[in-house]
């Protein structure tokens, strides 16, 4: 869906052009793509916190995995605070889904993090996983609906 979503956003680049109301749905159908992807993120917190379900990486791939999520993230962040300023909603948007994307990295390294190096805490396990999962889950849903209700 991701992909999808993308790839409407290069079809939109290319074939809008100048046209501010075609470039303005094209934005906000990202924005459902995203909401859609919101009730998928809840599926795989759900089975993460609550199920014990999380990915594992063999011996130093994790160290590999997490230098990619913190790169991905602090780009994602980066790029959504340089742009916000401007009104390209094309790239606006492109930032947005690239900023939920390392979110879901993100969450989904610390579950991995946590079943490899947690020592069987599942407290800890469970709160860490309320907590962040909650986070990006929410922020993920308040750009989601940013994204659709957004006026001009």
């Amino acid at each position: 869906m991701l992909a999808g979503a993308r790839v409407l956003l290069l079809y939109g680049a290319h074939r809008l052009g100048d046209d501010r109301a075609a470039v303005l749905r094209l934005y906000r159908l990202c924005g459902g793509v995203l909401l859609l992807l919101t009730a998928a993120l809840g599926a795989i917190c759900y089975n993460a916190i609550f199920r014990g379900e999380s990915s594992s990486y063999p011996g130093y791939l994790i160290y590999g995995v997490a230098a990619f999520a913190f790169y991905n993230i602090t780009l994602a962040i980066r790029n959504v605070l340089k742009y916000r300023k401007r009104d390209d909603l094309i790239v606006s948007a492109e930032k947005i889904l690239t900023l939920a994307s390392a979110l879901v990295s993100m969450f989904s390294l610390q579950t991995s993090l946590i079943s490899t190096f947690g020592e069987g805490d599942a407290a800890f396990a469970h709160t860490m996983g309320l907590a962040t999962g909650g986070a990006f889950f929410g922020i993920i849903l308040l750009l989601a609906l940013r994204m659709i209700f957004r006026r001009r």
